[in-house]
C-alpha cells in the first residue's frame, strides 16, 4: 500500500474511492511501512470503503482494532476530522469473513458460535472507544 500511495501522488490519493489491502506488514522489516502508508492514506479525502483483504494480526478482534489503531491513526483521525465525526472511519472499514475470528487463541477462548458479524461488532466497538 505505500509503493503504491506514495507513487500515485497526492492528487490521484484524493480521488480514491475503494481500497483493498491484499497484505499487512507484520515483519520486522515490512511493519515499518504500515504506519507511514497510513499516513499517506490521510490524503484519500473521498475513499468510502477500505476492505482489509489479510491476515492483519492473530488475536481476535479487539487486538486487531488495537493494531489498526496503532498502524492508522493518521489516516483515523483525518477522516474524523473530515467528517465531522472521530469515529466516521470505523463504518468505512471491511474485513474479509474469517479474518475477525480465525485468530490465534480467540476461537479457542470464544463460544463456537462466534459470527463473522458478531466479530466485527466487536472490532468496530473496540476501535470507536480507541477513537474517543
Amino acid at each position: 500500500m505505500h509503493a503504491f500511495l506514495a507513487t500515485i501522488g497526492p492528487k490521484n490519493r484524493a480521488t480514491l474511492t475503494d481500497l483493498t489491502i491484499k497484505g499487512w506488514g507484520y515483519t520486522k522489516a515490512h511493519k515499518a511501512l504500515n504506519h507511514p502508508a497510513f499516513t499517506l492514506l490521510a490524503g484519500a479525502v473521498n475513499l468510502t470503503r477500505l476492505h482489509i483483504d489479510c491476515q492483519i494480526l492473530w488475536g481476535g478482534p479487539k487486538r486487531i482494532a488495537k493494531q489498526l489503531y496503532r498502524d492508522g491513526f493518521h489516516w483515523l483521525e483525518a477522516v474524523g476530522a473530515t467528517k465531522g465525526r472521530v469515529d466516521a472511519a470505523v463504518e468505512l472499514i471491511e474485513i474479509s469473513e474469517g479474518i475477525l475470528t480465525t485468530g490465534y487463541g480467540y476461537i479457542s477462548s470464544q463460544s463456537e458460535d462466534v459470527s463473522a458479524e458478531e466479530a466485527m461488532e466487536e472490532f468496530r466497538a473496540a476501535l470507536r472507544r480507541m477513537l474517543h
